[in-house]
């Protein structure tokens, strides 16, 4: 095999390679002979005829369109396998073939492949973070550990029977638009928590002080914003029956209650809190992670600058966008036609794969920028980063780490690009963040 030589336009690069004469050869001998065991000469007994006329009855074009196959596929093999091969610059490892030239003496065989784009990055400096990290107040936490032992609270009878926030009162309401009762505006035995903001403002407020047995009338007014037209902004009169008031009786905090929630270093109601303000602050840096990604991801996009966007790589994630579509209409057990015109809102199937071919350009042209920027950061992974990372992954699926190791079976290239990712998006907000 010798590389003849190689030509770079448009995107694609064609490597002329003229095949290894004595392999092309012995082909064609073989081919010839597979075929000459079948003809039969006139006047002479199978296998017997002179090979002159043997070959006279089988024309060279057969034999090179039935060598051919299997002498590309062999020089491939050793283009592949050459050290000229691994300084290229291409994409894909399945080229287009063309045949220039073919001789019973001579084979040159044309394979174009995608080459890789120029990628230009413009200054990193110009992205903005716009995404903020949540404060993390007592009141939140609070209001998260109420959520999380609201399951164990008992709802019992007061004994003052006087409404305070917090409690839970059973009354009949009525409302009146001036004299006149308007249409939705009455319940019977409904439950109420006060200060839940389920009812206009003023409403509940209102309430407080009031106890069971009691009949009250309140003024309150629709805010500007209601969904009902006709109240909108109205000021309104309810009728109250106050039935019944309970209050919340709380859990006792002891070991034995918290043991429940089935951490095993928290043991105190302080060590609850605690733990609930760690789980709330990883979230929020989880969420202000994902936001500045995004952001970052949306602009390096705009900044990037690509000579061309390689066809395979645009037909792979088109591949990649549309299963996904086929997928979502799947789960909701519609037909993928009827997912794209009520969930995604392409009415044409047009609309669809213009919208499709602008995604995957997108895609494409960020993943080019963050493997040229990964190259740029020198961005490596160790073997611990890798292991620690199939660990995590493997409490996230329930399963141990030899098991989703022999479900790998070794392959690790996944991982080790997600941690590449990750830590590019890191150092990334690192440096945009100072």
């Amino acid at each position: 095999m010798k590389i003849l030589s190689k030509k770079d336009s448009n995107g694609t690069l064609t490597i002329s390679v003229q095949a290894d004469q004595q392999l092309w050869e012995k082909i064609q001998q073989q081919t010839f002979n597979s075929l000459s065991a079948n003809v039969t000469v006139p006047g002479f007994r199978k296998g017997k005829a002179p090979l002159s006329k043997i070959k006279s009855m089988i024309p060279q074009s057969e034999i090179y369109s039935r060598s051919i196959n299997k002498a590309v596929t062999e020089t491939l093999k050793q283009l592949n396998g050459s050290k000229e091969f691994e300084e290229l610059e291409i994409i894909e490892d399945s080229p287009k073939v063309d045949i220039p030239k073919i001789n019973e003496k001579e084979l040159v065989i044309d394979f174009t492949y995608e080459s890789n784009p120029e990628i230009k990055i413009g200054d990193l400096k110009q992205i903005k973070i716009l995404a903020a990290k949540e404060k993390i107040t007592k009141e939140i936490v609070d209001a998260e550990f109420d959520k999380l032992i609201k399951r164990y609270v008992m709802l019992v009878p007061k004994e003052d029977a006087t409404i305070e926030k917090g409690d839970v009162v059973t009354f009949d309401f009525k409302g009146y638009d001036g004299d006149v009762a308007f249409p939705g505006g009455e319940a019977k035995d409904y439950e109420l928590e006060i200060g839940s903001g389920n009812f206009i403002p003023g409403f509940e407020e209102q309430m407080i002080g009031f106890k069971s047995g009691d009949k009250k009338s309140i003024e309150v007014s629709f805010p500007d914003t209601y969904h009902e037209k006709s109240l909108a902004g109205k000021p309104v009169k309810f009728e109250l029956d106050i039935h019944d008031v309970k209050t919340k009786k709380m859990p006792i905090m002891d070991e034995e209650f918290i043991s429940k929630f089935g951490v095993p270093e928290v043991k105190t109601e302080e060590q609850l809190r605690g733990h609930i303000e760690k789980q709330l602050n990883e979230r929020n840096e989880y969420n202000y992670k994902q936001n500045a990604v995004r952001e970052i991801s949306e602009q390096i996009v705009k900044l990037t600058k690509i000579s061309h966007l390689p066809n395979v790589l645009i037909q792979e994630e088109k591949k990649k966008l549309d299963k996904d579509t086929e997928n979502k209409a799947s789960q909701r057990k519609i037909s993928k036609d009827e997912y794209i015109k009520k969930f995604l809102g392409y009415q044409t199937k047009e609309a669809y794969e213009s919208a499709v071919l602008a995604g995957s350009e997108t895609n494409v042209t960020l993943a080019l920028a963050i493997s040229q920027l990964i190259d740029d950061y020198k961005i490596e992974v160790s073997n611990e980063e890798i292991e620690a990372q199939i660990e995590k992954l493997s409490k996230v699926y329930g399963m141990s780490v030899e098991e989703l190791k022999n479900k790998l079976n070794g392959n690790t290239d996944q991982i080790y690009i997600i941690i590449q990712q990750e830590k590019l998006f890191e150092k990334l907000i690192d440096n945009l963040s100072k």
